[in-house]
């Protein structure tokens, strides 16, 4: 998401409370990604929280980016670009919540509940510049719905 965020930012389309927020917002993507890379270094070929960790350092799914990209890029205005960012987000959410029912390591799960919100969040905020009315961002539970599959963007 932070490299989504980074072509966001070179559009010309929003305001400058707008790109604010996508700085913001990009900013929390990269602290979540160094989170990960730091936790699976740490966990990498160990024992932690019960089962051992072999996936890669956190880096973003080029095809999941290139598939994006022209969305972002392509945005007429600022309503269409903040519309791709909100998908982006309620893709995130329901994606760590998928990733919550299939993490077996106690610290990736922990990780993964602790940015669940936040992307709930990031959501939110784009649902209200959207003024998208409140019953259709805020569900009573958050599905895996609209989560990035990934075997739909594996390399």
């Amino acid at each position: 998401a932070a490299a989504a965020y980074g072509l966001a930012e070179g559009t010309k389309v929003l305001t400058s409370g707008e790109a604010e927020v996508v700085r913001l917002f990009q900013g929390h993507h990269k602290d979540h990604a160094a989170a990960f890379e730091t936790l699976l270094g740490t966990v990498k070929g160990e024992e932690v929280g019960g089962t051992t960790s072999t996936t890669a350092a956190a880096t973003p799914i080029q095809s999941l980016v290139d598939g994006l990209g022209p969305q972002i890029t392509g945005a007429p205005d600022a309503a269409s670009l903040m519309q791709v960012l909100l998908s982006i987000e309620e893709g995130a959410a329901a994606t760590y919540l998928l990733a919550l029912g299939n993490l077996d390591d106690t610290l990736l799960a922990e990780s993964a509940a602790k940015i669940l919100p936040v992307e709930s969040q990031h959501a939110v905020v784009w649902s209200q510049l959207l003024e998208v009315p409140i019953e259709d961002y805020l569900p009573a539970f958050q599905t895996t719905a609209d989560a990035f599959d990934p075997a739909s963007y594996a390399g």
